[in-house]
């Protein structure tokens, strides 16, 4: 049996990585803070899982000295540690400055803390707006927003994490989301938002829409961190996708065929504030030669399983 450490375990990567190695015979030491341990029992009942291969270590990530004793206690060989919890990942926090320099101290705080552990490699959570903002920040090649401080915050995190493991000599792999989708969020996400508007026939305002973008399962994305901790190599980015990039307006009508939809669809001429990034931004090919994973679940079938899901809710 593996053993895997995986932050953010009650959130929606976290909580779908989590399901996903207990179907491949891990055990899972799960940090979640204290106020959302009772959320977490409720959420893994729920989901019929394997209680007797979870140990649930209820600390904030601030209190690393905490976790960090309890994780040395156990004496135990931990295969990968997955890091993917992030406040602000989404909403207003975002545009929050010291809540992203918090992320960012406590990912570095981390890879220090790997260095008492016995670990296999670790894998971070980083995202593709960490390549939009180098291009609209850094090379100056658009219109900037607030929110591109949590995108800045994403990519010094990666860096902080690059420099420090490479300091120690700890394997470090770091996975790029494009947009991953479906059952567990809850939030106000783009598929969700659409989602929720076509099914009630509203009329849907976007931007220019012809810029790249792409989208992955839930399940996919979970199965692709699983093979990036088993299969990956050290100091290698991966992006997270389906591997076929295409531009967004392409998506939003093939989320209308799906849902057969009446809503209007109204796209704005003004491309101010798009990023346009080339096609190597969304490119899996690594992932696939170092890993071998292959999406399974296509685009229409993703958003049938997301509509199915946000019903029930």
């Amino acid at each position: 049996m593996r053993h895997a450490v995986i932050t953010g375990a009650n959130g929606f990567v976290g909580f779908a990585v989590m399901k996903e190695l207990l179907l491949h015979d891990y055990h899972v030491y799960a940090i979640v803070r204290p106020v959302s341990c009772t959320k977490f029992i409720q959420k893994f009942k729920a989901a019929s899982l394997d209680e007797t291969r979870i140990t649930i270590i209820p600390h904030d990530l601030r209190d690393l000295d905490r976790i960090e004793e309890c994780l040395i206690s156990l004496h135990t060989y931990f295969d990968v540690f997955f890091h993917l919890a992030w406040d602000g990942s989404a909403g207003v926090k975002r545009r929050d400055l010291k809540v992203q320099l918090d992320n960012i101290q406590i990912t570095g705080n981390i890879i220090d803390m790997l260095t008492k552990l016995d670990v296999g490699c670790f894998v971070g959570a980083g995202s593709i707006m960490e390549d939009e903002v180098i291009n609209m920040a850094y090379l100056g090649l658009g219109q900037t927003n607030p929110n591109y401080i949590y995108s800045s915050a994403k990519l010094e995190s990666h860096l902080v994490c690059r420099i420090k493991a490479q300091a120690y000599g700890i394997d470090m792999r770091w996975a790029k989301i494009t947009n991953a989708y479906g059952e567990g969020d809850n939030t106000g996400r783009f598929i969700n938002t659409m989602i929720r508007k076509m099914v009630n026939d509203e009329a849907c305002s976007f931007s220019k829409g012809d810029q790249l973008y792409d989208f992955i399962y839930i399940t996919d994305a979970a199965r692709a961190f699983r093979y990036i901790g088993e299969k990956g190599h050290n100091m290698s980015v991966y992006n997270l996708g389906s591997g076929k990039a295409g531009q967004l307006k392409s998506f939003i009508f093939r989320m209308k065929d799906t849902i057969q939809t009446s809503s209007i669809m109204n796209f704005n001429t003004d491309n101010t504030g798009i990023c346009y990034l080339d096609e190597s931004s969304f490119s899996i090919d690594s992932l696939t030669q170092d890993t071998g994973f292959e999406p399974e679940v296509e685009f229409e079938d993703g958003i049938n399983k997301t509509i199915a899901y946000l019903i029930q809710q």
